[in-house]
């Protein structure tokens, strides 16, 4: 059975970042950051609907972005978040995408 994850690009603040997202990653982002568990739908739902939890959005961004080998924290997506830069809301996004199984896309090569 193929995965469901391909390998992916992100840029940030000029630099590329490639990667291929794992299930492991996923489990653990929806561990959570020790205080609590985080659920991606959740969060993109909230999103969705108006009702973002800034925080945990900001963490999920760090956790994957870290995971590409970008040096980059939490509180810089979280304080571009607070003064509503396009460019930390385009992360969260690419980011969003860049861990979503999509039946689109092409198909994860055979392991």
């Amino acid at each position: 059975m193929a995965g469901v994850f391909r390998e992916v690009s992100i840029t940030w603040q000029g630099k590329e970042h490639t990667f291929t997202p794992s299930m492991s990653l996923i489990r653990s982002i929806e561990r959570g950051d020790g205080i609590s568990p985080v659920c991606i739908i959740e969060l993109i739902y909230g999103a969705n609907m108006g009702k973002p939890q800034l925080g945990s959005m900001a963490w999920l961004v760090a956790t994957v972005m870290r995971q590409a080998g970008a040096d980059l924290s939490e509180d810089d997506i979280y304080a571009g978040f607070m003064e509503n830069d396009e460019d930390c809301f385009k992360l969260y996004r690419d980011v969003i995408d860049a861990i979503s199984p999509n039946p689109k896309k092409k198909a994860a090569p055979e392991k």
